[in-house]
């Protein structure tokens, strides 16, 4: 997910930030390059919206780096069977913010997320670019992301 975001220019206040289109598949091969652990969900993530950094500071166009929200998603995680093990878990949401561009989720509704193990629990990296999580994936994306987890094939169509 980091790779990722080394794609943003922020070469000044005028400048837009620039994201590569990321589609479930390329999310899934970010994150098993990823030096880090991953657990692979598909389900709904509950937690209050209000404390998404655009609702918490929507005057400043520099919010802190990383914001920490509670959140619990249930769902079912991935395993070399597909998504087939119950999982409902308190997770922590780290939204990120790339000066005035944050992370953004909509609570609710059902999504593919990729998330980070962090010592004895989870976290689910929102990034401006939006590459760790999905929303309204189809069977077709859920089959696909299993055979390339059973295979450990490339997913996606290219990975930065």
């Amino acid at each position: 997910m980091i790779r990722a975001l080394a794609l943003i220019l922020l070469a000044g206040p005028a400048q837009a930030l620039s994201c590569l289109p990321v589609g479930p598949r390329e999310g899934y091969d970010l994150a098993a390059k990823s030096d880090k652990s991953y657990v692979v969900v598909a389900g709904v993530a509950a937690f209050d919206s209000g404390l998404l950094p655009r609702n918490r500071y929507p005057t400043t166009e520099n919010p802190p780096a990383h914001n920490e929200i509670p959140a619990r998603i249930k769902g079912r995680s991935l395993d070399t069977n597909g998504f087939l093990n119950p999982f409902d878990e308190a997770v922590t949401l780290d939204a990120l913010c790339l000066g005035p561009w944050c992370g953004e989720m909509a609570g609710g509704g059902d999504y593919l997320m990729f998330l980070e193990r962090r010592g004895s629990g989870y976290a689910l990296v929102l990034s401006p670019c939006g590459d760790t999580h999905f929303r309204a994936p189809g069977a077709h994306d859920l089959e696909g992301i299993a055979a390339c987890f059973q295979t450990r094939a490339r997913c996606g169509r290219r990975v930065p």
